[in-house]
């Protein structure tokens, strides 16, 4: 048995220092490191990504709305000259040009009455009217 005085044996008193490898600890530190300077990295990558992307959908949109101004453009003039072509001082100068001899076909030919409203009406009632007695008569035979 030992009985030096300030040396117990047992009650855990004593501590055991560790001690870390100079090498370990500079290769603990320089790995934290890696890690922050890498998620930095990819943080700036992924930004610069992005931006490119963005840039690319910029460039399409505006070239998007460049041909729908052209063909809002293009449907104007069409619109322009149709009504030039349509009107009836254009058409009658082509029928001087080529000579034309235009007689309408028995058939194509239909004349149009304008009726006032009350005369509508009348014939709008005596057909319905007769509507009325048809689906009466069909609605009775069944």
């Amino acid at each position: 048995m030992n009985i030096q005085p300030g040396r117990s044996w047992g009650n855990g008193s004593r501590k055991k220092e560790k001690k870390s490898h100079p090498f370990a600890a500079q290769m603990q530190s320089l790995g934290k490191w890696v890690t922050i300077v890498g998620a930095l990295a990819l943080l700036f990558i992924m930004q610069t990504n992005f931006r490119q992307r963005i840039n690319d959908v910029e460039s399409k949109i505006r070239a998007e709305k460049k041909e729908c101004a052209r063909l809002r453009h293009a449907i104007e003039c069409s619109d322009i000259r149709i009504a030039q072509l349509t009107e009836w001082s254009h058409i009658n100068a082509k029928i001087q040009r080529y000579n034309l001899k235009l007689a309408p076909i028995r058939g194509e030919v239909y004349q149009l009455t304008k009726r006032t409203p009350a005369e509508n009406d009348a014939r709008f009632s005596t057909w319905l009217k007769s509507h009325q007695q048809m689906s009466s008569m069909t609605a009775n035979s069944r």
